[in-house]
């Protein structure tokens, strides 16, 4: 699936990574508002096209935001890494900000949460996880 309706090819995202996909090795200018639309670009395409890397899906929008911005500082990690391009004092931070900025308002871009949540359904197993008779009951100790 393609993400253009999370980020349409004119996106600032969308023309972040097509410039660090291009120039990462190469380009000493690559900002951090450049790597930060980048991650977050990376992060929600990794989610919709990688469904298998999920044991556990997202139940709610709180739990894909911190997924997808989980995701983001991966991204981040691996450009800094890369990246030609002096990274400032406190680029880390103000990156991974405007990385999750980015996703926090496409999350809220009409139905944007909903589709991305139905990409990775919870199975019965995930929910049996949280299923109330496994937990032990208030009073005990856990002792035989």
């Amino acid at each position: 699936m393609a993400i253009d309706r999370f980020y349409p090819e004119g996106s600032s995202e969308y023309l972040a990574q097509a410039h660090i996909r291009d120039y990462i090795f190469y380009d000493p200018t690559i900002s951090i508002q450049t790597m930060a639309a980048c991650a977050a670009y990376a992060a929600v395409l990794r989610f919709a096209t990688r469904g298998d890397e999920y044991p556990i899906s997202p139940r709610n929008t709180r739990e894909l935001k911190s997924m997808l911005n989980n995701h983001c500082m991966d991204v981040i990690h691996s450009l800094i890494s890369q990246t030609r391009s002096q990274i400032p004092v406190g680029g880390y931070h103000l990156a991974r900000s405007l990385a999750y900025e980015s996703i926090d308002n496409m999350l809220r871009t009409g139905d944007n949460a909903e589709v991305l949540l139905a990409m990775h359904v919870p199975t019965m197993k995930d929910l049996e996880i949280f299923d109330a008779t496994h937990l032990p009951s208030r009073g005990t100790t856990g002792q035989a």
